[in-house]
């Protein structure tokens, strides 16, 4: 006999199913990045929240979270993370071609491991909820500004902070297949405190070492870069070169401005 309490169970178990399966699902299509957190709709408050959803549920197939108007900087942490995620057929795009006018995401990273940067990816494992164990992947992956997005790092640091980092660390090491950072203006505070632009190597020390794991098919497109020591630095070494950092395409950058003069590289990091 089906009594009013085991339907109420039943009825639990299976809100509890229907949720667990939306839980599970990958992301796939285009969502809206635009204040407003609601995932069956499509939409993410923030980038972080975006990417902690990609790092959690994978992607499937093309993928393009399109910043609005509605997303606001300052909602963001100081340090945007995006470590693996499981990647079926995927290709995923943050785009900011939404935007309607240029924006400023303007932020102060701790100045340590795990932090450091404005945009940091890679450096921790995949969330234990992704389908494929599979630490650090970043696969087809790409950071659209689309001339409408300025990254400003206002940390102090010296050589101890950057403003976009791809990184690895001695718990996980990169897995990268297909990466491009294209159209953005990129801005540190000047040579004396950012030391790069766009840095690929390991966490713990930016000027020291070189990252661990494979980056293949590293693209550095049409950015304006300035007010940073070293616009774009790639470290590496010649035993592993082979497999770090091959191969890698860097066109048509702009590398600092012409005033103030503080925003030029320095003339031995060019």
């Amino acid at each position: 006999m089906c009594t009013y309490h085991t339907l109420k169970t039943v009825a639990a178990l299976g809100l509890l199913v229907g949720l667990q399966a939306l839980w599970a699902q990958p992301l796939s299509g285009a969502y809206a990045i635009d204040g407003s957190s609601n995932f069956a709709a499509g939409q993410f408050a923030t980038i972080q929240e975006a990417f902690d959803s990609l790092n959690q549920r994978g992607a499937a197939g093309l993928v393009t979270l399109n910043v609005g108007d509605n997303w606001n900087p300052v909602s963001e942490p100081n340090t945007i993370t995006l470590a693996g995620y499981n990647c079926s057929g995927c290709r995923v795009t943050l785009d900011f071609s939404p935007l309607t006018t240029p924006k400023v995401l303007a932020k102060a990273p701790v100045t340590a491991g795990g932090s450091r940067f404005v945009f940091r990816f890679g450096g921790h494992t995949q969330s234990s909820l992704a389908t494929v164990n599979n630490p650090g992947q970043l696969t087809n992956f790409t950071l659209r500004g689309s001339d409408s997005l300025i990254v400003r790092s206002t940390a102090t640091g010296a050589t101890s902070t950057a403003v976009v980092g791809i990184v690895s660390t001695t718990s996980a090491a990169l897995a990268v297949d297909g990466f491009t950072i294209r159209d953005l203006r990129i801005e540190g505070r000047g040579r004396s405190n950012t030391f790069a632009g766009i840095y690929v190597g390991p966490d713990a020390s930016l000027t020291t070492g070189a990252p661990t794991g494979t980056v293949h098919g590293l693209r550095i497109i049409r950015n304006t870069i300035d007010s940073v020591s070293r616009p774009i630095h790639v470290r590496g070494v010649r035993a592993n070169f082979g497999t770090i950092n091959k191969p890698i395409v860097i066109d048509s950058n702009l590398i600092g401005s012409a005033s103030p003069t503080t925003s030029w590289a320095a003339a031995s990091n060019i």
